[in-house]
């Protein structure tokens, strides 16, 4: 199953994979916010599949490798943020702390297990994972991180 779309996201999910993997300094938040964004657009052209699709064993590695990739993240120039979970909730929103690395490594983790499938010739298990975990896990996150680095840049 040939798609520019899926060839398209999975050239941006390693190259964010990869950003991820790398040591952090303070000027990386443009750079972020366009990877960030253009994953974001690019997981919104990802096909729908007509066929079912099961999953097999997902490697959980990359859990246990949590604590060194927030290494990386030293030097970041911040981490909390406050955030609203539910934006619908007009009456009494609750307010919240957000992580911004938390977010950005539980987005990793979703794409990355997605992008082993991938690479490993599982086309369809591949974006069934990512649109799956994009719709009740990491979508949430990289909307949340996208606007906390926007309203870090801006006051900063």
């Amino acid at each position: 199953m040939y798609n520019q779309s899926i060839q398209q996201f999975s050239q941006t999910a390693r190259q964010y994979c990869a950003w991820i993997e790398s040591e952090k300094n303070k000027d990386q938040i443009f750079p972020l916010q366009q990877l960030l964004s253009k994953l974001h657009s690019e997981s919104l052209e990802l096909p729908a599949l007509q066929e079912n699709v099961e999953l097999g064993e997902i490697d959980l590695s990359l859990k246990i490798a949590r604590e060194k990739i927030i290494l990386n993240f030293r030097c970041f120039p911040f981490q909390y943020y406050a955030t609203i979970f539910d934006t619908t909730e007009l009456n009494n929103p609750q307010a919240s702390t957000g992580d911004i690395i938390d977010d950005l490594i539980d987005i990793y983790e979703d794409v990355k297990i997605g992008l082993n499938l991938y690479e490993n010739g599982n086309e369809a298990e591949a974006i069934f994972h990512w649109r799956f975990s994009f719709g009740i896990h990491w979508g949430r996150h990289i909307l949340s991180a996208m606007y906390a680095l926007y309203c870090f840049e801006r006051t900063s």
